[in-house]
């Protein structure tokens, strides 16, 4: 499906939902305690109604933020076995290999096998060409 004909879609489908959604919360906010459970939920919802118009023009963009919550799972998990990482230097790097691993997953890339490719090339591979080992560049590279 191209994007155009997502856009479309979406303004087709979503968007009288949305409106229906956002409508029915501006309805209900005055009838409910605004510091109730359901009163917050409501205002959370208002505030987040120029978010859910980018939804319907953006074919990309996503109603939730599950993608992102699965990658920042392995770090909160291991939070508590990295509070001793040595210093602060091991941790940076444990950053930026976490960030690695996770850029290549979304890639669909196996990290695995970048990460032994890369560590076989780095030490011949020209300084000023470093980009090319991205992942994005890395995986465009082995096709």
């Amino acid at each position: 499906m191209h994007e155009s004909e997502r856009v479309a879609l979406r303004e087709a489908e979503s968007t009288p939902l949305i409106e229906e959604l956002i409508q029915l919360s501006q309805d209900h906010i005055s009838k409910v305690l605004p510091k109730s459970k359901i009163g917050m939920a409501w205002n959370y919802l208002l505030g987040l109604k120029p978010y859910l118009k980018n939804y319907l023009k953006q074919s990309m963009a996503r109603m939730d933020n599950n993608v992102a919550e699965r990658a920042l799972r392995p770090v909160a998990v291991g939070r508590k076995n990295w509070l001793f990482v040595g210093n602060e230097a091991s941790g940076q790097n444990k950053a930026i290999l976490l960030t690695f691993a996770q850029t290549c997953r979304a890639l669909k890339i196996n990290p695995f096998e970048y990460f032994e490719d890369l560590l076989r090339r780095f030490q011949a591979h020209p300084y000023n060409k470093l980009e090319e080992l991205l992942p994005e560049n890395w995986m465009k590279l082995r096709k």
